[in-house]
């Protein structure tokens, strides 16, 4: 809560009554708003007119109060006009916590980077609720993109630009085929104040693509007259091999076969 006291100007004009200085006098003070019990933690109006007060944590708003002066012989004066404190509003700026995301190789990328994500008061600050309902927007930007691979110089799709929803989830675009690590950093925005830039990692994991080859529908050939094997050129069965991406050109091809042999009549 914040803490006030005055200077003494707040109530002037304070007396006892023609001749009656020696009468005690006190302040009563009633309540005519509806901001609730806990808007002051406490409220003091010293005889002298001085008022000091702490306000309860996160709320604002107009307290309306009704100021009564009352002798020791009990003689009451009300004033024909109530006291207002005011209590401005601040607007705090929104956070959220960031959350490092980890996906494989040629993945969307729609997962949660933000987490804890807040308007800015307290959720239990049932006056500053208004605050927690703000509409949130984040902004989002590359420090560093270091591919370990891919067919370009970046992990991320050239040309694309990642970015987060209201919800914390961060959208961004791979390049085929690439893994390595981004690095983002994100900010939060309620449209009048913004949290500060936040880190986290965008971690692509390599897949070990299978390779592939090219099959002929038939393959053709003469009878085999000699009693010993005959040989088909490899370039007859399969061509166009690949072990995968550029990455896994130094992978060793093995060729496993299975016979699915026709009836052959005697």
């Amino acid at each position: 809560g914040v803490p006030y006291r005055s200077d003494g100007t707040d109530v002037w004009g304070v007396s006892a009554g023609p001749g009656e200085p020696e009468q005690e006098l006190t302040f009563e003070v009633a309540r005519l708003d509806s901001l609730g019990d806990n808007f002051f933690v406490n409220f003091t109006l010293l005889p002298n007119g001085t008022l000091t007060l702490t306000t309860g944590d996160f709320v604002h708003g107009d307290a309306v109060l009704n100021v009564t002066l009352r002798d020791s012989e009990g003689a009451a004066f009300t004033p024909g006009n109530t006291l207002t404190v005011r209590v401005l509003r601040t607007n705090y700026p929104p956070s959220f916590t960031p959350a490092d995301v980890a996906v494989l190789e040629d993945d969307a990328v729609n997962h949660l980077a933000a987490v804890d994500i807040s308007g800015g008061a307290p959720l239990s600050a049932a006056v500053a609720h208004e605050q927690q309902s703000a509409s949130l927007s984040f902004e989002v930007q590359v420090l560093s993109d270091t591919p370990a691979w891919s067919p370009y110089t970046t992990v991320l799709l050239p040309l694309s630009a990642p970015n987060m929803t209201e919800g914390g989830y961060l959208l961004a675009s791979l390049s085929p085929g690439a893994h390595g690590v981004v690095q983002l950093r994100a900010r939060l925005s309620d449209g009048a104040t913004t949290s500060a830039w936040e880190t986290f990692t965008l971690t692509v994991l390599s897949v070990d693509d299978p390779p592939t080859f090219t099959l002929p529908p038939t393959i053709s050939l003469a009878e085999c007259a000699s009693p010993a094997p005959c040989a088909v050129p490899a370039a007859a069965v399969a061509s166009a091999l690949s072990p995968g991406p550029g990455d896994e050109a130094g992978q060793s091809l093995a060729f496993s076969v299975s016979l699915s042999l026709p009836r052959v009549p005697s």
